[in-house]
């Protein structure tokens, strides 16, 4: 899509999608990682994160990270995103989702702080 979405629009989008693909090469917190996850409800779709993606840092355990230089392992983060067991997608979405429901925009920069 080569065009601005309404955050409903986008929200919506982000509940339908099986993967959420981020390929940053150089990223500060950027928060598509956290809207992603809280939007995935039942359905726990798979984060796939580029290691420099700032959220990468805090959302590590139940995403795939990858080096977003190496088509190798960009192409393995994403079969083995689309191909994973739904036992695996759960417990995955179940550490994203309470990880981003502890914390809120107000206390992320003390968590940043503490790192």
């Amino acid at each position: 899509m080569h065009r601005s979405v309404s955050f409903d629009e986008l929200t919506a989008l982000y509940s339908v999608a099986d993967v959420c693909l981020l390929t940053s090469t150089r990223d500060g917190m950027n928060l598509v990682s956290f809207e992603y996850v809280a939007c995935q409800g039942n359905r726990q779709g798979i984060l796939v994160l580029s290691e420099f993606a700032g959220a990468a840092s805090f959302m590590k355990e139940g995403s795939i990270t990858f080096h977003p230089a190496n088509t190798t392992e960009l192409s393995e983060a994403i079969y083995k995103a689309t191909t994973m067991s739904k036992e695996e997608r759960k417990k995955n979405h179940e550490k994203l989702s309470e990880f981003v429901n502890q914390h809120t925009r107000f206390d992320f920069p003390v968590l940043l702080w503490q790192n």
